[in-house]
């Protein structure tokens, strides 16, 4: 293959080979057909394949072709279930391979640094094991059909100003926290691709940073495979290339490729240097390929049953949801209970928004599936409206009323969609205030409450004394009722354990200040995030990370240690079938900042019927003992004692034991030193990097009233809880990123020149930059309920966006493809 790869390059022109690693289109990179090379198709693929066929957006604001939607990342991974993620990733590449897409964007590995952050739902958990071998299987199972991206690489910890944040973190907490999820991912699971992060990380952005691409990516991890911008996350296409960047997507309309051949004729980018690239592009063209071949030959087995993976879906419900709270064992529910249901079930929340976003391929009717497990009729109200945060008291009247004649009162908490969303962070930490006040209306009547949280990750729970169940669902897929439904009345007995903790209060997590309102965000905490740091401090938490309850009891008949891991026994004691999970936590006795964290270092899920006992076991591995040296800059095993226990959660040990290293080597364990250093620029003034946002404060007072509108608009759609995604998502790009998402309307000769009107002190001028606003909004709202905003602009400077025949970007006009398609899916 190599061979073939190499001679190839050499038949291919420069302009090829730059066309090789620019994008064509939305979700398409470029072919040349008189050398035979195939253009790639790629998807978004976080809860299910969301493959677009008229109009492509990155951001899901317009309809996909229907596919199975799975529960979110973040529910799945309480799961704790590799060999779920597997046969999830297996389902999703093959629905992926029907609809000729080659590369599925997913699965979404970043840490979940702070609850806040409102792309938390797309990933995995606070822990970089469990979120590691999770997303291995899940990557496995993908390229049995399809090919694989990973993402984001790295430190994408929060959306806002995302495309243009710093993130400053030490090496230690690089190394030890953020990367050895994608590190378990590359060794374990070998993926196609690997998508690099919008954001900056020390200064460098992660698409054009050197160090993290050529000496961590490929170097330390030996990735082997090609690395693709987030979507419109390119900065300076030479550097990109230069540090190891494969393929910048979208589309530039040629900008990208004109620069390209421009810093090859002047010197600049050397041609060894794109030879490269274009390599790692064929490569990928040739693994796409051979799967394809692959399924050739098994084509009934690779046909996806649509059927099949909504029982698929269905069972991952189920097993990722978890039981938080049984007083009384008030769970499982006798059918012939009177049940009341509160809030809108009919519209269950089942997954969060933005790339993410799925069509659904099935959709659940909360009648039927309620009549299928109630024997005699119950009530229903909506008791509260999901966007509009205000106490309506006719609904919540009418909630008690109809809750006054049940013997249980089963109440939907949920937060409005803009709280689970690319491009948001949330706002929300606790439930909003009409479900608070409804759920103390309902405690005074003195009836068993059961709380159903559809919410993504942690919030604070303040209600939580005032009920006497609380199941966690969290956004659990288009199956998500039915699973509710069979756990609520013992079908099947909660086996989830948290993959992230539940704190008192949202100030009690170490990471303070977040999202950081400025571009610079600092990783001043460390490695101490969520567990690590509440367990380690000995801070109280409401839920602790692993925790959940069961409807069966298990023991830990025994337990041991050997050279190769750790061996136990566990028996189903209760009255029920059920998973166990056992989970292994290593804490090193020499008590240096970090050594002194206990973290997870395996985990097993184990099906037991009633009764029954089975043996288990959980492997040592490379990570198990090692530790970072910052000032060696390597990861070494040191010699000395450490501290191994089994666990139903961090916070309940249930066997420990002590061991030895006696061949590690004797050297003193090292903490960093080089922490990250805050600055801001003296004088500073607005660049191509600059959040639009930031504009705000610009001296040229049009374009600061230009931002500042923009700015309330966002706001009043925030606080109506239904933003427009585009108006936020413009309002957190830079410039540079505006240029290549939108190349059609803005260059970097027009941004470079718009910049320098905005450093200047003016009352006038700017038009280019209110052209630039109304031209997005005419692109991006024609086909969107909401009307295109009228700002307070003199509309003599609105130009009327090109045909999308004139672009290749990919983002075009949506009336001009309706008049094509009448009935677009």
């Amino acid at each position: 293959m190599k061979k073939e790869i190499e001679s190839l390059i050499s038949d291919l022109t420069t302009d090829q080979k730059a066309s090789l690693v620019c994008g064509k289109g939305a979700f398409e990179s470029a072919s040349i057909p008189s050398q035979d090379i195939r253009g790639l198709i790629f998807s978004d693929g976080s809860q299910g394949v969301r493959k677009q066929r008229y109009v492509q957006d990155h951001l899901g604001m317009f309809p996909s072709i229907p596919s199975t939607c799975f529960p979110a990342a973040s529910t799945l991974a309480c799961s704790w279930d590799k060999k779920l993620m597997f046969r999830i990733g297996e389902a999703m590449g093959k629905e992926a391979a029907s609809l000729k897409v080659d590369v599925l964007l997913a699965p979404a590995i970043n840490m979940m640094r702070h609850p806040m952050g409102g792309r938390n739902f797309e990933y995995f958990s606070e822990d970089p094991c469990l979120a590691g071998e999770l997303a291995s299987s899940m990557i496995q199972g993908i390229q049995k059909t399809v090919s694989a991206c990973p993402k984001h690489f790295l430190l994408n910890s929060q959306e806002t100003f995302r495309m243009s944040v710093d993130e400053q973190a030490s090496m230690q907490s690089i190394m030890e926290y953020y990367l050895p999820a994608f590190e378990r991912v590359i060794k374990q699971s070998q993926p196609d691709w690997i998508m690099s992060a919008y954001n900056k990380v020390n200064g460098e952005y992660a698409s054009e940073n050197a160090f993290l691409l050529k000496e961590i990516l490929r170097k330390q991890l030996g990735f082997q495979g090609a690395v693709m911008s987030d979507w419109g996350g390119g900065n300076d296409i030479i550097k990109a290339i230069r540090a190891g960047s494969t393929l910048e997507m979208p589309a530039t309309n040629g900008q990208s490729k004109n620069e390209i051949l421009k810093a090859v004729e002047e010197g600049r980018l050397e041609v060894k240097d794109l030879d490269k690239r274009a390599a790692e592009m064929l490569e990928a063209i040739q693994k796409a390929d051979q799967r394809i071949e692959e399924r050739k030959g098994s084509l009934k087995d690779q046909t996806p049953s649509y059927r099949y993976h909504h029982q698929l879906a269905f069972a991952a419900a189920r097993k990722s949801a978890v039981l938080l709270k049984n007083d009384d064992n008030i769970l499982p529910l006798d059918p012939m209970k009177r049940v009341c249901f509160i809030g809108d079930f009919e519209h269950f929340p089942i997954q969060g928004n933005g790339s993410a976003a799925v069509n659904p391929k099935f959709t659940e009717n909360f009648k039927v599936i309620a009549k299928k497990y109630l024997n005699i009729p119950y009530k229903k109200s909506l008791g509260y409206r999901l966007h509009d945060e205000s106490v309506d008291s006719k609904l919540e009247l009418r909630a008690i009323s109809a809750a006054k004649k049940a013997d249980v009162i089963i109440v939907l908490a949920a937060f409005p969609l803009c709280e689970s969303t690319e491009g948001l962070d949330r706002r929300k930490a606790d439930l909003p205030e009409n479900q608070k006040h409804l759920i103390q209306s309902l405690a005074a009547l003195n009836k068993p409450i059961i709380l159903i949280d559809a919410i993504a990750g942690a919030i604070e729970l303040s209600i939580e004394p005032l009920v006497q169940g609380i199941l966690y669902t969290g956004l659990s897929g288009q199956s998500s009722l039915e699973a509710m439904f069979s756990l609520l009345f013992g079908e099947f007995s909660p086996s989830g354990k948290l993959a992230f903790s539940f704190a008192c209060h949202m100030d009690d997590h170490l990471v303070t200040n977040f999202p950081q309102k400025e571009p610079i965000s600092y990783h001043s905490e460390q490695t101490k995030v969520g567990y690590r740091y509440f367990h380690t401090e000995h801070i109280p938490v409401r839920y602790p990370f692993g925790y959940g309850l069961s409807y069966t009891e298990f023991h830990l008949n025994f337990a041991g240690a050997n050279k190769d891991g750790i061996c136990f026994e566990i028996e189903n004691v209760g009255n029920m079938d059920g998973d166990g999970i056992i989970q292994l936590y290593r804490k090193w006795e020499d008590h240096d900042e970090v050594s002194s964290e206990e973290v997870l270092v395996g985990f097993e899920r184990i099906h037991l019927k009633k009764g029954q006992i089975k043996k288990g076991f959980i492997p040592f591995d490379e990570y198990t003992f090692r530790r970072y040296l910052p000032q060696s800059k390597r990861f070494a095993i040191l010699k000395g004692e450490v501290n191994l226990k089994l666990a139903w959660n961090i916070e309940e040990p249930i066997w420990s034991t002590r061991i030895f290293l006696k061949d590690g080597e004797d050297v003193q364990p090292e903490v960093e030193t080089n922490m990250p250093v805050h600055y801001r620029k003296s004088a500073w003034k607005m660049d191509l990097e600059t959040p639009l946002e930031e504009f705000a404060h610009s001296p040229n007072r049009a374009a600061a009233k230009s931002i500042e509108w923009l700015i309330a608009y966002r706001d009043r759609s925030l606080k109506k809880n239904s933003p427009n995604l585009a108006v936020c998502a413009l309002l957190s790009m830079p410039l540079k990123s505006i240029c290549k998402l939108y190349p059609d309307l803005m260059n970097f000769d027009k941004a470079q020149a718009l910049i320098d009107q905005m450093n200047e002190p003016s009352e006038s001028g700017c038009s280019e930059l209110i052209r630039l606003i109304h031209t997005v909004f005419k692109k991006d709202f024609s086909n969107s309920k909401d009307p295109m905003p009228l700002a307070p602009f003199n509309l003599e400077f609105v130009e009327t966006a090109r045909k999308p025949e004139d672009s290749q970007a990919g983002f075009v006009s949506i009336q001009s493809l309706k008049d094509k398609n009448p009935n677009p899916d």
